[in-house]
């Protein structure tokens, strides 16, 4: 392998780390909120493993997607537009996978179609739209930052909140 594919690789690799912590501190919290509820309601709720596939497979395609060039579409913009516009693509994005994954497991266990977008609906338009909430609103300082990065340099934003600065 050359060493630019070596570099690659590795930049690649660690913003996979970062958004799938990132995504995983989001969904794990809500798992959290939703188990202590569960638990007040007598009812045993655990699903940390399912967090932490969800994160990872969001990341991924998260850093799929933001290769595709209508992503970049609003990037001369104000920082608000293209932040809003990459929120609302990526839930978009996200949901449609959300949904292709449901359609594949169903036929994985032997549903029909049509069954799996049942079982997808049973879950009841509360949860569907705290849900949608919670992942668009988790977004939001994803691409903040996204942003802010890409027009500061990358690193930048880090540096200023990992990195020890001088008080004058």
């Amino acid at each position: 392998m050359s060493n630019a594919a070596v570099k690659w690789f590795v930049k690649e690799f660690k913003e996979m780390v970062g958004i799938t912590l990132y995504l995983f501190f989001i969904f794990g919290s809500f798992l959290t909120y939703r188990t202590l509820v569960m638990a007040h309601l007598g009812v045993e709720y655990h699903e940390y493993g399912f967090a932490i596939i969800k994160a990872l497979v969001f990341a991924k395609v998260i850093l799929i997607v933001k290769f595709v060039s209508v992503v970049k579409r609003f990037d001369d913009q104000p920082l608000i537009i293209p932040t809003a516009y990459k929120v609302v693509l990526f839930t978009l994005f996200s949901a449609l996978f959300v949904l292709i994954e449901h359609l594949v497991r169903g036929l994985i266990d032997g549903l029909s179609v049509v069954a799996s977008l049942e079982e997808i609906t049973a879950v009841g338009v509360y949860e569907m739209i705290s849900r949608i909430f919670v992942f668009v609103f988790a977004l939001v300082p994803y691409f903040i930052m996204n942003e802010v990065s890409r027009v500061v340099g990358k690193g930048t934003v880090l540096m200023w909140f990992f990195r020890r600065r001088t008080v004058g």
